[in-house]
């Protein structure tokens, strides 16, 4: 029976790290590379953002951000028709052309039991200030997790970008700061070792 337990642990732990890599595809596998988006919105001029992932998976950076979140002053929604068209453009692109968010309440695949005309993403929460944006949501799959992605901006444009996971529900802006800080120096607390939304 303890045999047993032991290889079934051992099983879950292969499928979830399967999950991981085969989920949606992943941002960069390569901790040292840079990745370049350009912004085609047609009211903002192209723009080149690079995503460093040592920074993001080791979070340099995130004190800071979190930081400049607190003193920023933000416009809460649940919809997703309030993401600035900046970040819409940012997630469609490192999240591919099919890349989509049900509204907060709204039906998605929150399972591997896919349901093709669905998200596979919900929001939970959406803060917009002058300086910063978080963005929390449910990611569907093998496994149920919380992400959230932080930006700080910059007169319209992304000026650093840091994601991770939760690993509780946060659906306010003070609960997000608190889960991300408490999180933070765990293994693999708020990351693992790819970066995927």
């Amino acid at each position: 029976m303890n045999q047993y337990y032991r290889l079934t642990i051992g099983c879950l732990f292969l499928l979830s790290a399967c999950q991981e890599s085969t989920q949606e595809a992943p941002v960069q596998r390569a901790k040292h590379n840079k990745l370049t988006l350009v912004n085609d919105s047609p009211k903002s001029p192209p723009q080149v953002f690079s995503i460093d992932t040592t920074a993001i998976l080791t979070n340099l950076h995130l004190e800071e951000i979190l930081k400049k979140i607190e003193q920023d002053s933000l416009i809460e929604s649940r919809k997703v028709s309030s993401i600035p068209p900046i970040i819409s453009s940012f997630l469609k692109h490192y999240g591919g052309p099919s890349f989509s968010i049900a509204d907060y309440g709204q039906p998605f695949n929150a399972t591997d039991n896919i349901i093709e005309e669905r998200s596979n993403r919900q929001l939970l929460y959406l803060g917009v200030g002058k300086k910063t944006i978080i963005i929390a949501y449910y990611l569907g799959g093998f496994g149920l997790s919380e992400r959230v992605l932080l930006f700080e901006m910059d007169n319209n444009s992304i000026k650093d970008f840091w994601t991770g996971y939760l690993r509780s529900d946060a659906l306010t802006k003070n609960q997000i700061i608190q889960v991300l800080r408490t999180n933070r120096n765990r293994n693999w607390g708020t990351n693992t070792n790819i970066l995927y939304f």
